[in-house]
């Protein structure tokens, strides 16, 4: 995720910038911490997308089990996450909101 925001914070505001994190809801062998990337979004003004495609329940009830950090990335820089699992057609829907909140042409 670092690589992907320096990058995109490297390019001249020519618009919204946006970063699409597809991953399960854990991590375990980062080599930069979340409130690193956390703040790298917040600089460069990154909105982030979390888009969860695990078989397993990211949450059972009012307990979220993973994800965390994806979900607060995803909430503090203006983005959203999305717990689509292994249903397209939930992706599919998700893909078009995110299109949608970038204001990127269809």
């Amino acid at each position: 995720m670092m690589t992907g925001l320096t990058r995109l914070g490297s390019l001249a505001d020519r618009g919204r910038k946006g970063l699409i994190v597809i991953g399960e809801g854990n991590d375990s062998e980062s080599g930069v911490r979340f409130s690193q990337v956390l703040d790298a979004a917040r600089a460069q003004h990154v909105q982030c997308f979390a888009l969860l495609v695990a078989r397993h329940r990211a949450q059972v009830g009012r307990v979220r089990q993973f994800g965390f950090d994806l979900f607060r990335l995803a909430s503090e820089t203006k983005g959203k996450a999305y717990d689509v699992r292994a249903n397209i057609d939930a992706l599919n829907e998700a893909v078009q909101d995110i299109i949608k909140r970038l204001g990127a042409p269809i």
